[in-house]
């Protein structure tokens, strides 16, 4: 209220703060810029009305919560809850920076959003029923062959039969069926055994072998034949396969891959000598277990997948959204029990049916929970699509609170709440809440509208005020703020030699406060003198405080100054109060040019460092300019020669020592490399171009060139230069 009434919170600011929060995403739930601003008029109004004894109790905008009460700095408070744009359209807000449309473009847009639609939600990416299944590639095309056999079991050609004997006739025998049905029994005989069952198999060769007196015998099957079977029809991989003679019709699906999407899942047919056998129905095994349908192959059988019958999608809110194939049954109750049921958050007050109408339009049907509830069978149709709906996510009996509060969320609604029941106190706030203004946002059902209800929130959690404890309805939102959203932050720059320089709020730091804040000193900082630019709110003048950094380290009061709003910082480096000093060298050396000083630098230090002489210095003699400073008011310059040659043997009359702004110069030898020709052309035995000595003569290069031919004309001949 202070706040409002020293003009601390001005519409520049409000919109700063909403412009950081559209930034961010969020964290305001539905709330509106026009929204705050018209909370913030609503406030100014009470506060016109309130007695300035309550204004006095309230707390000052800058008074801190105490922070033995509140939580940590780093917590962060849960997602805000946002209700649907779908719910609340005309509150969708704005981008932050739109740009103003003009008339024609505000009208077009106006026409837009009263005649907008809202998109139907993207429908689920079905799967068949049960093709899963066959999704996966099986560990192997064959049943387990080591299971004990049963005595069901058609013996066949292939087949192995061991036969133990024991008592009067020890003996152990593995005989293969041939391929005209019969094994050799020795001591009994031939015996034909293909096409009789496991069981009637073993009574057959007990009987022989008992008929000796005295013995004893055991039969097992050992290792089994394998079988060609078909599989034909709607298959993803159709052909003759090779399984074992213990594979049954689902063994067989699995090595073709199971059925495509117009194979039926419902009318599995198992063909036998040209009849059908069996018919399968997967679903059965696929939803009960029950298997009793799936059959034990023989050779040359036929498995036949024929096209799927109707197809019915059921999606939404049930347990198994898939799409199902129909047989007799064909009514909406039965699907919904194939799919598993309603979920728990369905919406069963209405279930939509999507239908393809004599293959021309769509039709929508809608039925309600009172045709299902009378167990009288809805009828389906091919191609219908079930959607189950969900309940609304929103809760009817609920108030939401947002903002700069520890516990953000939803608050069950009872009769008579207020504020209090979910503020009970500032413990419930998070650090630096602003205490002045919060609002409670109300929505009108009946004229689909808004209502913003302002109060102070210091007045109510710290002076118990019960003017301010407003009471709730269902679907309230309260909001709190915190204090950035209508206050600067205090803050201070550091600069310098410090880890992290940079900008930082202050909240009540000091100097070695910040020091450590911005990651302590460098290497290089400069401890004895440090700068503080403070800058005056008002006049902005700016004022210079020298402080001495290491006793500010040290916690000395009198240094560790307490920092202010809008306060720099300068740490300063040790290199800007020491002289850097250099000495250079030019002339005949590899890297001619200025190098550092150092105190202990000589002669031949300088040469090596610039890369020592070249091949054609001048080693006897060469040349040290120095620059004397007298007195400060003038400059002196010297020149010293020396040996270059004795300074690189360490001849300390040579090697001399230098001081700051020595300039080395190391001459060069004398007509290095200087190139003198001459050339001589005409009547001589080698004309051209030759290198001359010095001093060398003119008849000393007629010579070096073969001296003159027999046609020479020696009054003819000239000479230039």
């Amino acid at each position: 209220m202070l706040a409002l009434e020293k003009g601390q919170i001005s519409i520049e600011r409000i919109n700063e703060a909403i412009r950081q929060l559209e930034a961010k995403g969020g964290g305001l739930g539905t709330l509106t810029r026009e929204e705050i601003e018209m909370g913030k008029k609503l406030l100014e109004e009470k506060r016109q009305d309130t007695p300035k004894e309550d204004e006095k109790e309230a707390r000052r905008p800058d008074q801190r919560i105490r922070p033995d009460v509140m939580p940590p700095l780093d917590k962060k408070p849960a997602e805000d809850r946002r209700l649907t744009e779908d719910r609340k359209p005309s509150e969708k807000k704005r981008p932050a920076k739109e740009k103003r449309p003009g008339v024609k473009e505000q009208e077009l847009e106006m026409e837009e959003e009263y005649l907008k639609k809202t998109p139907p939600a993207e429908s689920e990416d079905l799967e068949i029923f049960g093709h899963k299944l066959f999704t996966g590639v099986p560990s192997t095309f064959a049943p387990i062959t080591t299971v004990p056999v049963s005595n069901d079991y058609i013996v066949g050609p292939g087949d192995e039969v061991k036969i133990l004997m024991w008592g009067r006739l020890d003996a152990f025998y593995t005989l293969e069926v041939d391929n005209e049905g019969v094994i050799n029994y020795p001591k009994v005989g031939p015996l034909t055994v293909a096409g009789l069952t496991f069981g009637e198999l073993k009574e057959l060769i007990r009987a022989k072998a008992e008929s000796i007196t005295g013995v004893n015998v055991n039969v097992s099957m050992g290792k089994l034949r394998t079988i060609q079977v078909f599989v034909l029809g709607e298959v993803n991989s159709p052909g003759l396969f090779t399984v074992s003679s213990l594979a049954t019709v689902a063994n067989a699906l699995l090595v073709s891959g199971g059925p495509t999407s117009l194979g039926s899942l419902r009318k599995v047919e198992l063909k036998r000598q040209g009849k059908v056998l069996t018919t399968m129905d997967l679903y059965d095994f696929l939803l009960r277990g029950d298997s009793s349908s799936d059959m034990r192959l023989m050779p040359g059988d036929t498995i036949f997948i024929p096209q799927t019958g109707p197809m019915v999608a059921v999606s939404g809110n049930v347990r198994r959204p898939a799409i199902y194939e129909m047989k007799e049954d064909r009514s909406l109750q039965h699907m919904l029990n194939l799919a598993g049921g309603l979920k728990a958050r369905a919406y069963n007050q209405r279930i939509q049916i999507e239908r393809a109408f004599q293959n021309r339009i769509q039709i929508v049907l809608d039925i309600s929970y009172e045709e299902l509830d009378q167990k009288k069978p809805i009828p389906l149709q091919d191609g219908d699509v079930v959607k189950v709906l969900s309940i609304l996510p929103d809760s009817v009996n609920a108030v939401f609170l947002y903002g700069n509060v520890t516990r953000p969320g939803e608050y069950a609604f009872k009769p008579g709440l207020r504020i209090l029941g979910i503020l009970p106190d500032v413990q419930s706030l998070e650090v630096d809440t602003y205490l002045d203004y919060a609002l409670v946002k109300r929505y009108h059902q009946e004229g689909a509208r808004s209502e913003i209800l302002p109060f102070h929130l210091g007045r109510l959690l710290i002076s118990k005020d019960v003017s301010q404890n407003l009471t709730l309805k269902p679907l309230d939102e309260i909001y709190v703020f915190s204090k950035s959203m209508f206050e600067d932050k205090e803050v201070a720059v550091v600069n310098g030699e410090v880890r992290k320089p940079g900008r930082y709020p202050i909240e009540g730091m000091k100097v070695r406060d910040l020091i450590f804040r911005a990651g302590n000193l460098t290497r290089d900082a400069y401890m004895d003198l440090g700068h503080l630019y403070r800058t005056d709110v008002k006049t902005k003048e700016i004022i210079m405080h020298p402080f001495n950094v290491g006793r500010a380290l040290a916690a000395d009061p009198l240094h560790n100054l307490v920092l202010k709003d809008k306060d720099e910082v300068i740490i300063h480096s040790v290199w800007e109060y020491m002289n850097k000093y250099t000495v250079s060298i030019t002339g005949m050396v590899n890297k001619p040019g200025e190098f550092t000083y150092a105190d202990n630098m000589t002669v031949k230090d300088l040469i090596l460092v610039g890369g020592n002489v070249k091949d054609a210095a001048y080693l006897e003699k060469a040349e040290l300019v120095r620059y004397d400073i007298v007195q400060g008011k003038k400059v002196e310059t010297s020149l010293i020669n020396f040996d270059v040659g004795l300074a690189l043997k360490h001849d300390p009359a040579h090697n001399l020592k230098l001081r700051p702004f020595d300039v080395v110069n190391v001459k060069e030898i004398p007509d290095w490399k200087e190139k003198r020709t001459v050339t001589i052309t005409g009547e001589v035995l080698f004309p051209g171009t030759y290198q001359i000595r010095k001093e060398e003569r003119l008849s000393s290069i007629i010579q070096r060139a073969g001296g003159f031919t027999e046609h020479a004309y020696f009054r003819g001949a000239f000479f230039t230069r």
